[in-house]
């Protein structure tokens, strides 16, 4: 699920003091995966645009642009991840 470490990882670098290994030791858990992603996304996304604006709001305007047009490097397990894109 290239999309959630993706993501994680940018988490990662922005919050060093904060471990999200927990999800990635789940990441081939389909059904854990896609429960996790429902409520994590939106989350997950708030959290880093809030992230990225108050430390780079340039930051922001890429990260938004690389979640919303992500098909070109999630290369695995992409139709899970479609279902929150309703815009």
């Amino acid at each position: 699920c290239g999309d959630v470490e993706h993501i994680i990882e940018a988490l990662r670098r922005q919050r060093p003091d904060v471990t999200y290994v927990q999800m990635e030791c789940v990441n081939d858990d389909p059904e854990f995966l896609k429960m996790a992603a429902a409520w994590a996304d939106p989350q997950i996304e708030a959290l880093l645009s809030e992230q990225a604006l108050s430390v780079n709001p340039q930051l922001a305007t890429v990260q938004a642009a690389s979640h919303h047009h992500h098909h070109h490097h999630d290369h695995h397990h992409h139709d899970r991840h479609h279902h929150h894109h309703h815009h």
